[in-house]
Formats: structure tokens, sequence, C-alpha cells
């Protein structure tokens, strides 16, 4: 799952990159995919739980703040992304 995020993520700043010229988006979407890859490569009750979370709760603030601030539908599906992949590997800490 952290793989797709992953690719997802990076795909999604490309694509802001190459419509828009938007650099920010670039580099944030690149850190996002960099730390969802760590977690896939490393075993979830290791350290790959920790770069799991961090980067779904990094995708939930950043995308929480675009959506509140444009409104528009791509910021809040990675708000709910970010929310949804937050809960999903958030119960691994639990265990």
């Amino acid at each position: 799952m952290a793989s797709v995020l992953s690719a997802l993520t990076l795909l999604g700043g490309l694509i802001a990159f190459v419509r828009k010229g938007s650099v920010p988006s670039l580099v944030g979407s690149s850190v996002i995919a960099l730390l969802y890859g760590a977690g896939a490569a490393l075993p979830l009750h290791s350290y790959g739980q920790q770069f799991t979370v961090s980067a779904s709760l990094l995708l939930t603030i950043v995308m929480g703040v675009r959506a509140i601030k444009t409104r528009k539908l791509v910021p809040i599906v990675g708000l709910v992304v970010g929310a949804l992949s937050l809960a999903y590997f958030g119960t691994f800490a639990k265990k």
C-alpha cells in the first residue's frame, strides 16, 4: 500500500509541475513519496511504520490547508487519501 501511495503522490506532483509549473508541489510530493517509499522498503513493525505515518500526516496537513484555501477537488481528494492512510498506518502503531 505504501508503494502505491508513493507512486501516486509523486505522479500528482509531476502533473502539477507539468501543468502549472508548481515547483513546491513537485518538491513536496517528492518528499512525501520518499517517506512512503522508505516505509514500503522497511517492515511496518520497525521504522517503516514511522515513515508511513509521517508521510500520511504530512499529506493530510498539506492537503487540508490547500483544501480549505482553494476548495478545489484535488486537494480535497488528497486530504481524504491522507486521512485514510493515516488511519490505516496508524493502526499498526497501536499493536
